[in-house]
């Protein structure tokens, strides 16, 4: 492991304050693994896998080559930096709603053909142009720039799915379902590819093989409301009733308003024969029924709401950033930003793209800006709570990142992040060590991993409680039982509480 001065910093500070063990090696790989593993793995939860994935994208963009966030692209080089970073301009918006959403779908339009012509021999423009063609109602032409991205690049993942969906859209599931499963093939972590595929399945009647997906799908995604709700309909089909009751009770509690997770809940335990659990189910799918009429009739009206066009142009602003920062086209790449933030003041994927920015060039402060306006935006988003403490562990700032880790456990009391990552910082500085051993606890419950384990065994071991501090590790040594520290550890550990015990 790379050590730095702040990490040498932090092992004594756990060496220092603690008496109970006097062998220095085990308090400080004890203290290492515990301090280091239990904090910042965790830091800036959502923004390492948003980032994780825009170096992915990246990567394929430019032919599977190493990205260079700082250089600009190979096309790029022809002009001087100072022509080609030129902020782009946009016109006011017209003062009438008919004309707003008119001018806002050519723009995006334009804006998408524009990074196609900045990038000429790179492919993911073409998918943005297909995303926004499709988002606006034209799947030919959609079409046609999802075939020019595999022509390009015959493994990008993306643009198998999307032409999928252009074939769902219009009846041939069967296509569908062989878009799909390449999609699947080349890139097994894109998002929602499984519940599409699987509900293009369901339109084939080929039920088995959908459950088979969406039990895959749920372990990936246990929060996919689609997945669980599909597991339902699979399981439902195939006469499986307990398990189709377990899929819609999933659903459920992922959305306790959902009214079709209800209804399908009510008769799939109808069949079953429960007939009281049949009726509760009905009465609650019937309280919620008018409210999901109308959050489908406003999803109907996709294409003629000013929102939902607002929505899609800036979705594509905030992109086209992204594709501009990643080019070292910074100043051009903001313009974008900030014209997404202009068509649509809540937006969050142009922020998040400028978050992603600002982390990435060390610029901690600009990213606590942007992440405090995402809070504000999306108060119950518990992710933001999550990169805010992330980013202010990144300034030793102990009391803020503390405050945000408890912000992050009002949204979501289950969050074995935050419980973990509150009990490292009290592990830390030596306080609330009750609390911290509670937090562990909790945090390994929710997730029982070694490294959790491992943070217990350390705020064990500082709190003086050596025996519960060996029962931890021990318990780490048992779900990785290969790993040398752990061994090391627990043999050290069980010496010193036999030297302990000896009059």
């Amino acid at each position: 492991m790379t050590k730095d001065p702040a990490n040498s910093k932090r092992r004594r500070a756990v060496r220092e304050s603690d008496t109970e063990i006097s062998r220095p090696r085990l308090l400080g790989l004890l203290a290492l693994l515990a301090v280091l593993g239990a904090i910042f793995p965790f830091a800036y939860s959502r923004l390492n896998r948003w980032r994780e994935r825009e170096e992915l994208a990246s990567r394929q963009m430019r032919g599977e080559a190493p990205v260079d966030a700082a250089a600009p692209a190979a096309n790029a080089k022809e002009l001087p930096a100072a022509q080609l970073d030129v902020p782009d301009t946009f016109a006011d918006l017209p003062a009438s709603r008919a004309e707003v959403t008119k001018f806002l779908k050519e723009e995006a339009i334009a804006t998408a053909k524009k990074v196609v012509a900045d990038f000429p021999t790179e492919f993911r423009p073409n998918g943005l142009l297909a995303i926004t063609y499709n988002r606006f109602g034209d799947a030919d032409e959609a079409e046609q720039c999802w075939q020019q991205c595999l022509t390009a690049n015959s493994r990008y993942a993306e643009a198998y799915s999307g032409l999928a969906a252009i074939a769902k859209s219009r009846g041939d599931n069967e296509k569908a379902v062989q878009y799909y499963r390449k999609s699947l093939e080349i890139d097994p972590s894109l998002p929602n590819v499984r519940a599409e595929l699987a509900e293009a399945l369901m339109s084939l009647n080929r039920m088995p093989e959908a459950a088979e997906l969406l039990e895959q799908e749920r372990r990936t995604a246990p929060t996919s409301l689609e997945a669980a709700y599909q597991l339902g309909q699979a399981y439902s089909q195939l006469k499986e009733y307990d398990k189709a009751i377990k899929g819609y009770e999933a659903a459920i509690a992922i959305d306790p308003n959902y009214a079709n997770a209800y209804y399908g809940l009510a008769n799939v335990c109808r069949r079953a024969g429960k007939t009281a659990q049949a009726a509760e189910a009905m009465k609650k799918f019937k309280e919620f029924k008018e409210t999901d009429i109308r959050a489908q009739r406003d999803q109907s009206r996709k294409f003629d709401d000013e929102g939902e066009v607002r929505k899609s142009a800036a979705f594509v602003h905030a992109v086209a950033g992204g594709i501009y920062a990643e080019a070292g086209r910074i100043r051009k790449a903001d313009s974008h930003w900030q014209r997404a933030i202009a068509i649509r003041p809540n937006d969050t994927a142009a922020r998040m793209q400028m978050v992603l920015f600002h982390q990435r060039h060390n610029r901690i402060a600009d990213v606590i800006r942007v992440l405090e306006e995402l809070r504000a935006i999306e108060p119950n988003d518990s992710g933001h709570c999550l990169n805010l403490a992330g980013a202010h562990l990144q300034l030793n700032d102990l009391r803020s990142a503390e405050s945000d880790y408890r912000s992050a456990l009002a949204i979501d009391p289950r969050s074995a992040v935050a419980c973990a990552s509150l009990a490292g910082i009290f592990l830390r500085t030596g306080e609330n060590l009750a609390e911290a051993r509670q937090m562990a606890q909790k945090a390994l419950e929710l997730e029982p991993t070694s490294q959790n384990c491992v943070l217990l065994a350390a705020i064990c071991q500082r709190s003086g409680d050596l025996p519960g501090a060996l029962e931890a590790i021990a318990r780490a040594r048992s779900l990785e039982p290969n790993n040398p520290n752990f061994r090391a550890i627990e043999s050290q550990m069980q010496a010193a509480l036999e030297k302990s015990r000896k009059p």
